[in-house]
């Protein structure tokens, strides 16, 4: 029997003998889902129920500044009050967050469900094109901002947008407001009064898709909290398993994966909430600077994208560290390569690889693998994770392929933690949501003992260490360039990124396009981590297909062949 066929079988006797892990069944619009009948029905209950537990103990780490559950409670509780008398935050009314990783953006995220709202997490890496078409798109009368993303809005506010900057220095814009006295001046008194209920919308996390622009995926609070709970059961049944070492207890996760991300905010920000795990925030991305973390916070697990591990299992001085408490990668964002898996246990033997398969519109949920099920399958994203899960594999006609070994087709996921659909984009939803079956545009197969494989990708995506890119977003941008006739964005191997953003370009006859400038064109049109790094340009057109359409597979086949 495999791990997880064990960890499955234990989670199956604690929903027998515990009440919180009884699954029953939710009904969501005319579907029937399995879902735990016990769960909280929202954040804001869930946060009423798991700060009081965890109290002094230490939650949020950002360099030298330190705060405790209660802290981080009664902060997010004044602002919450702020935020339903001064701003009308409260149920069906969308507050944007658009700052780096920083406990505001934390503290901003709770206050907001506290209040009754929802969150639309904006990719704070978007330039203030992309950012100016997410506050549009997600409807925000209020967003709370860092200083390098207010310098990007302040063009977009007025009446009808209001901003309070965390951390600012200096005079503020006329609608703008400082993060810190709107906490300091409220009262430490209750929260204010909400009745969020399952249906109601929680998150828009935005995702690069196939169409260009970038697509709000809406989890309403049961999406949100099934997931945090069936994660709960999961390492509940695991550590029973594999008891923790007392010397690392309560637990403590490196963040390094961005907030605005299902992974950043949902697996690691909210679980550790729900766990009691003590969160250390980096600033920016250093191997040596999360080398030192894990030594004087004794971390025990990192989470973070595959080249994140990489990165620190190469670090120079990674020997001059005592890493003896760090007993878990977890890997997100993009596949694990196998050879970093197998890297992982020859260097490190004493900490464990974990990864799995999710998308944003699954909020999260797909598969889990990790351990010696990992190690002895490193190709492999493992298997749907029990009891919300279900998967099936489709195939061109959208017949179902069956889960025999070998058989393959496009990985369709169903699970009440599924979106509720894509902000403003029926079509799309009604393309991509069917029956309550995501349609992941990943192709799949499974082997004998029913372990899941990712072996090709339909949709035009690029994913760069972690962070997914709209091939069309890309094109679109490129082709305003006046001398421009043709262009196909396409993924390139990278050994650190997974991906890098590749473009083969024809030019108008009679023009020259160098790749430099064309880079330097895209600057500002487009966030630095979309911008091609490699640029081919042809003389002759671009190879199509019998349909008439390029032939974006050729091209991603010969265009770097050499590099």
């Amino acid at each position: 029997m495999s791990d997880t066929e064990k960890v499955q079988q234990i989670m199956r006797q604690i929903s027998q003998a515990a009440p919180d892990f009884t699954v029953g069944g939710a009904r969501v619009g005319d579907m029937e889902y399995p879902a735990y009948a016990n769960a909280p029905a929202s954040l804001r209950a869930l946060c009423d129920r798991v700060f009081p537990q965890y109290g002094e103990a230490p939650f949020l780490v950002y360099q030298d500044e330190r705060y405790s559950f209660a802290e981080t409670h009664r902060l997010a509780c004044r602002l919450a009050r702020v935020l339903a008398e001064d701003y009308g935050v409260g149920p069906g009314r969308c507050v944007g967050i658009a700052m780096r990783n920083m406990p505001e953006w934390i503290v901003g995220f709770l206050a907001v469900q506290i209040a009754g709202g929802t969150v639309a997490a904006l990719n704070s890496w978007w330039g203030a094109r992309e950012l100016e078409y997410g506050v549009k798109d997600c409807g925000a009368e209020l967003v709370l901002v860092d200083p390098q993303r207010l310098d990007l809005l302040v063009p977009l506010l007025g009446p009808k947008l209001r901003a309070i900057v965390a951390r600012s220095e200096g005079v503020l814009p006329p609608g703008v407001h400082s993060f810190e006295a709107a906490t300091a001046a409220a009262p430490d008194d209750a929260a204010p009064p909400s009745a969020m209920g399952p249906d109601d919308l929680a998150i828009i996390l935005y995702t690069s898709g196939t169409t260009g622009q970038p697509k709000g995926v809406a989890l309403d609070n049961r999406a949100v909290v099934q997931q945090l709970w069936v994660w709960l059961h999961y390492t509940l049944a695991s550590l029973q398993l594999v008891p923790p070492a007392p010397s690392i207890w309560p637990p403590a996760v490196l963040l390094t994966i961005p907030l605005f991300h299902v992974s950043g905010c949902n697996s690691v920000f909210l679980m550790s909430l729900l766990m009691g795990q003590k969160i250390v925030m980096m600033h920016r991305w250093s191997p040596s600077e999360a080398l030192r973390l894990v030594e004087a916070e004794r971390i025990s697990t990192v989470a973070g994208v595959p080249t994140m591990a990489a990165d620190l299992l190469n670090a120079p001085d990674r020997e001059h560290y005592d890493l003896s408490s760090l007993k878990l990668f977890s890997g997100s964002g993009a596949a694990t390569p196998p050879e970093r898996i197998r890297e992982l246990g020859a260097k490190m033997p004493s900490v464990a690889p974990n990864t799995g398969y999710g998308m944003t519109e699954t909020c999260g949920a797909g598969t889990v693998i990790g351990g010696q099920d990992l190690q002895a399958r490193p190709s492999s994203v493992g298997r749907a994770l029990w009891p919300l899960v279900s998967l099936k594999l489709v195939d061109e006609s959208g017949h179902d392929c069956g889960l025999a070994p070998g058989n393959r087709g496009e990985i369709w996921i169903r699970s009440v933690t599924n979106m509720y659909g894509y902000w403003n984009k029926p079509d799309a939803t009604r393309e991509t949501l069917q029956q309550g079956w995501i349609k992941t545009g990943d192709l799949g197969e499974f082997d004998a003992e029913g372990f899941l494989y990712i072996v090709g990708r339909i949709k035009e995506i690029i994913i760069r260490g972690g962070e997914n890119i709209s091939c069309n977003e890309v094109e679109a941008a490129i082709y305003e360039h006046p001398d421009v006739l043709e262009a196909c964005v396409f993924g390139v191997h990278d050994d650190r990124l997974g991906e890098a953003v590749g473009v083969a370009v024809v030019p108008r006859p009679g023009r020259i396009l160098l790749p430099q400038k064309l880079c330097e064109f895209l600057v500002g049109r487009l966030a630095p981590y979309k911008i091609p790094q490699h640029v081919a340009v042809r003389s002759e057109g671009l190879p199509r297909v019998a349909t008439g359409k390029i032939d974006r597979l050729s091209l991603k086949r010969s265009s770097f062949a050499s590099e």
